[in-house]
């Protein structure tokens, strides 16, 4: 890869990571997510009756499954999730470490498997169209166990589109940020 192309890709990551912690900035319910947290393992919103997460050391993420239309953007796509995911997990403060599934840890683990599929739409159509035409679309699930266990403590299993002529890469950042924040402060922390 050539030093202009290196160079303007990360002008890019550099771009969307700022664009979506401004639109993160804003609180969940100020941008328009209302989440009903449930205790009924279907809904999209789940919590286990009784479940406290405040008692885990560690938070170990799994990126099960990242799928995209085109089969374009898969590493950049579970990247940018893994990224956000560790970086508001440890921003919270509930655990003393956040680990990928291929590290060791010691002490009590939760782990949080996730699976992300992206449709990147039509810019073309986003940019000429109307009514959510080319929409890029999102969806992010998240499942919960604890270490060891598989009973389903918590899920999340959110979906996000936008129709803005923006680079659907931008709309994966700007997702991955918003639904993170609402994972912990809506289900984790409840």
């Amino acid at each position: 890869m050539n030093t202009v192309l290196k160079k303007s890709r990360a002008v890019w990551m550099f771009l969307a990571v700022a664009t979506a912690f401004f639109f993160s900035a804003a609180p969940v319910e100020a941008r328009g997510v209302k989440v009903n947290v449930t205790d009924d393992p279907s809904s999209h919103y789940f919590r286990a009756a009784g479940a406290d997460f405040t008692g885990y050391d560690v938070a170990v993420i799994d990126i099960e499954e990242v799928k995209t239309n085109n089969d374009k953007g898969v590493d950049e796509v579970k990247s940018a999730a893994y990224q956000s995911l560790e970086t508001w997990l440890r921003q919270s403060g509930m655990f003393k470490e956040v680990k990928d599934k291929t590290e060791k840890y010691t002490g009590k683990a939760l782990i949080i498997k996730a699976k992300v599929s992206v449709n990147w739409g039509s810019r073309a159509a986003r940019a000429f169209g109307s009514f959510g035409a080319g929409s890029a679309r999102i969806n992010i699930i998240y499942n919960v166990y604890a270490k060891g266990s598989d009973k389903l403590l918590a899920k999340m299993d959110a979906d996000d589109a936008t129709s803005q002529n923006v680079d659907a890469r931008v709309m994966v950042s700007r997702a991955a940020e918003k639904w993170n924040k609402v994972f912990i402060d809506k289900i984790l922390y409840k």
